[in-house]
Formats: C-alpha cells, sequence, structure tokens
C-alpha cells in the first residue's frame, strides 16, 4: 500500500512540475506587444515626442533633433534598448502597460549604473 501511494505522490509531483513548466514556456513565447507609435516622453535624457516602429522583436526609433533608438523585445511588455544622439550613447528599459498606452523606466550612459527614469503616454491616435 505504501508503494503504490509513494508512486502515486512521485507522479502527481512529477505531472505539477511539467504543468508549471509548460505554463512558463508559455508565458516565455507570447508575442510581444506592439509598441509602434508615438510617445510624449518625460526624462532628462529624451524628453518630448518619440517615434517606435516595430518589426516582430526588433524596435527603432526617433526623437528630436537627431536621437535615434534599437532595442528588442525582452518579454511581451519589456523594451531593452540603446540610444544615441549628440550627447552620447545610452541604455534604457521600458516597461510597458499590458495594453501599450504608457511605459516607465530605467535609463543610463554607456554602461554605467542608471542616471535617471523616463515615462512616456501613446499620443492618441498613435499606432
Amino acid at each position: 500500500m505504501r508503494a503504490v501511494f509513494l508512486s502515486i505522490a512521485i507522479f502527481a509531483g512529477a505531472a505539477a512540475a511539467w504543468l508549471t513548466g509548460s505554463a512558463s514556456t508559455v508565458a516565455q513565447t507570447a508575442a510581444p506587444l506592439d509598441v509602434s507609435g508615438k510617445y510624449e516622453v518625460i526624462g532628462q535624457v529624451f524628453g518630448g515626442v518619440v517615434t517606435f516602429k516595430q518589426k516582430g522583436t526588433a524596435v527603432t526609433g526617433s526623437y528630436a533633433p537627431d536621437g535615434s533608438l534599437t532595442g528588442k523585445m525582452g518579454t511581451p511588455t519589456r523594451l531593452d534598448g540603446k540610444f544615441q544622439d549628440q550627447r552620447g550613447v545610452g541604455w534604457f528599459t521600458a516597461n510597458f502597460t499590458p495594453d501599450g498606452s504608457s511605459f516607465s523606466g530605467p535609463w543610463g550612459w554607456g554602461g554605467k549604473p542608471p542616471s535617471g527614469h523616463i515615462t512616456g503616454k501613446r499620443l492618441k491616435n498613435s499606432s
């Protein structure tokens, strides 16, 4: 009787681990949010209107007067990227809301620790 109970317990544990692993895999392979559009951005590094263009997980962008952005959607709602303008090169992370209406996250110069925070809100009729 104990052997049967132990076998059932082991099987139940293996099944739970398999199900948990499957759920994790499904979450990791979810399609990324499409962040294409224009956003009003508040931040010390690039403020004003930022335009994102997305193809698959790759994102490019621009901001005035001569800034450019490149990045990749690391999770369905997280954009990890780099920016470049006349002041230099830096990095940023944009954590988007599930509907893509806004984002926030840290930014920094080069490979240095965060230097500040950015927030953005999608402009109406911008997708």
